[in-house]
């Protein structure tokens, strides 16, 4: 999937995925801004910022932010939520910026791949001794079922799997040999939960099919058993005075831009 495709797909449900599903994040969000110690002296920049949550975290601590995103309906609902913000529509692989622009980069479920020139980018923009700060899942928890559920149901839609480098954050070692040949150095790592709260099944099921990985299913209107599926999943989760709550596990951590 292209760019410009990632972004009709994330753009198609944009605002159930930034009231329902982007409050899981917050934590992470808080947790990278913290590590961070933003002030009025930090210049950030949110790579892959969606609907702009993270970017009212940063800039409620002081930050002037900047923020890009493929998805044009997300960048919408950042606007209205961060109207002072500097963002630019356009793929994490060719950031509109000069060169060590920023005090610190952020992303978080953005840089999958170590070698599909995100790092790459992020050590340009990023001003020597700068800092990337990244979060990422480690254990879906609560949403393992459905993300099972959703890969099932798009094995007859979608194409290979790509055949970019993972950069397997949630493994140590593994994270620190791909950031280190990109030029960063960890300095900085951790763990927070995030919760979803929702009133009943039907919003819980607008949340977790506002991700945009479901566009193919809704293009070949094939949505329909996987809304059977989850509806029935949420129904024995969900109870009549207190509704539903969802837990994730995600990792974070902050990295030095080193030369």
């Amino acid at each position: 999937m292209s760019w410009e495709e990632a972004g009709v797909a994330w753009s198609a449900r944009a605002i159930d995925w930034a009231y329902l599903m982007e409050p899981l994040f917050g934590p992470v969000y808080d947790a990278l801004g913290s590590s961070l110690g933003l002030t009025q002296a930090h210049r950030v920049l949110d790579v892959g910022c969606g609907a702009g949550l993270a970017l009212r975290e940063y800039a409620g601590r002081g930050a002037t932010v900047a923020g890009v995103d493929a998805a044009e309906g997300l960048l919408s609902i950042a606007r209205a939520r961060v109207p002072a913000a500097d963002l630019r529509h356009g793929p994490m692989t060719r950031l509109p910026w000069a060169d060590a622009t920023f005090d610190a980069l952020t992303g978080v479920n953005s840089f999958a791949y170590a070698d599909d020139g995100a790092l790459d980018e992020a050590f340009r923009v990023l001003k020597p001794g700068g800092r990337l700060a990244i979060g990422f899942w480690v254990d879906p928890m609560d949403f393992g079922w459905a993300m099972a559920a959703l890969g099932g149901a798009l094995g007859p839609y979608v194409g290979p799997a790509s055949r970019h480098t993972p950069l397997s954050m949630a493994q140590p070692d593994v994270a620190r040999d791909l950031l280190a040949g990109a030029g960063f150095q960890v300095r900085d790592s951790g763990a927070v939960t995030g919760v979803a709260e929702f009133a009943d099944a039907t919003s819980a099921y607008r949340a977790l099919a506002s991700t945009g990985m479901i566009h193919p299913l809704v293009q070949a209107d094939a949505e329909g058993p996987l809304r059977e599926e989850c509806l029935a999943q949420l129904e024995t989760r969900s109870d009549p005075h207190t509704g539903i709550r969802m837990s994730a596990s995600f990792g974070w951590l902050v990295a030095e831009r080193t030369r």
